[in-house]
């Protein structure tokens, strides 16, 4: 709640001494309400706490609105897009573009018309044409906007396809070497995705677009930890990370218990067969001390899934305490108005 009324005072002042004397009698100024309420809509305050700029959410908005009539979840290339930061795209060798392009699968073209990537560009951007967009003009806008707004659009899909090798387990030497990008910017924009993928989250709860914002929910760590869906609880043990998490896989030991409930040997046999820790020095005191370190590492790992996994039983137990304490609550106030006379 605002107060007004002091302020429409000193502003009816103000302009009191900055207007002429006509000789006349002032006009009786209008009546104020003496409190005013300020509400924000659901898009403000999703704007508000999602930390967005207001243009770049206004824009994730009307994506979000558009992909909600037709959001294609036969591939998750449609929600890496909407969960890439168009500000932060990668720059496209447009004739690897649009080869890449030419190879997409029938869904994943599908997604590519439906966020608005066109072959027609991609062959003009290739050859080198720079000039207006005939097929994509909007009314009233300069054709240099037009471009740029829809060049952006094709940099922001080139980036969710890196975006997707790298939640796809793809090792980011080999996305680098594809997408013509150094790693260390692939690794800034894997964690700048992650976190625009909790802002778009957050915009989405507030929005009430519950559905949307479960589907970011499941994105956000995969984005993060850079693994398919299967590995994400593996990756909650510490020491274990996408490559490890593969392995864990492979050998069938596919939750936290199954680790923690497996020997040193059998988790330090698993990180020997990756070649991690191989070294072409043939000396005897260096190799005891790498099968110390492999060690170590096993025994970190089998630790820190046992930690995990007691963690979780704690909080069960603790859920399970206050449920109860909930349920004795609602009991003894049901039974206290029977107990009267």
């Amino acid at each position: 709640r605002v107060d007004v009324a002091a302020a429409s005072v000193q502003t009816r002042a103000a302009i009191g001494q900055s207007l002429p004397n006509t000789g006349h009698p002032p006009t009786a100024p209008a009546a104020h309400p003496p409190e005013a309420t300020l509400l924000s809509t659901p898009l403000g305050d999703g704007v508000v706490h999602s930390s967005l700029k207001p243009d770049e959410a206004l824009s994730v908005f009307e994506d979000l609105q558009r992909s909600r009539k037709g959001l294609c979840l036969d591939t998750d290339l449609h929600l890496i897009f909407l969960a890439t930061p168009a500000l932060q795209a990668l720059e496209p060798d447009w004739s690897r573009f649009l080869a890449f392009y030419e190879r997409l699968k029938p869904r994943d073209r599908a997604v590519a018309s439906a966020v608005g990537v066109s072959h027609e560009f991609l062959l003009k951007q290739s050859m080198g044409h720079r000039g207006p967009i005939s097929s994509c003009t909007t009314p009233g806008m300069d054709w240099r906007q037009d471009r740029e707004r829809v060049t952006l659009v094709h940099r922001r899909f080139w980036t969710a396809l890196a975006l997707r090798e790298l939640a796809g387990e793809a090792s980011p030497s080999r996305v680098a070497s594809t997408f013509s990008a150094p790693r260390g910017a692939l690794q800034s924009l894997q964690g700048h995705s992650a976190t625009y993928c909790g802002m778009v989250r957050q915009l989405c709860e507030r929005l009430r677009w519950h559905e949307m914002a479960a589907l970011f929910d499941c994105l956000m760590p995969r984005l993060s930890f850079g693994v398919a869906s299967e590995g994400l609880e593996l990756c909650r043990i510490p020491g274990v990370y996408p490559a490890r998490a593969r392995a864990f896989l492979d050998a069938g030991l596919t939750t936290v218990e199954a680790v923690a409930k497996s020997s040193t040997s059998k988790i330090e046999a698993l990180l020997r067969s990756m070649a991690q820790f191989e070294s072409h020095c043939t000396d005897a005191e260096v190799a005891r001390h790498q099968e110390v370190v492999v060690r170590q590492v096993a025994q970190r790992i089998v630790r820190g899934a046992q930690d995990r996994l007691g963690q979780d039983f704690q909080n069960l137990e603790d859920e399970a305490e206050e449920e109860q304490r909930r349920i004795r609550r609602a009991l003894s106030t049901r039974a206290s108005p029977a107990a009267r006379p």
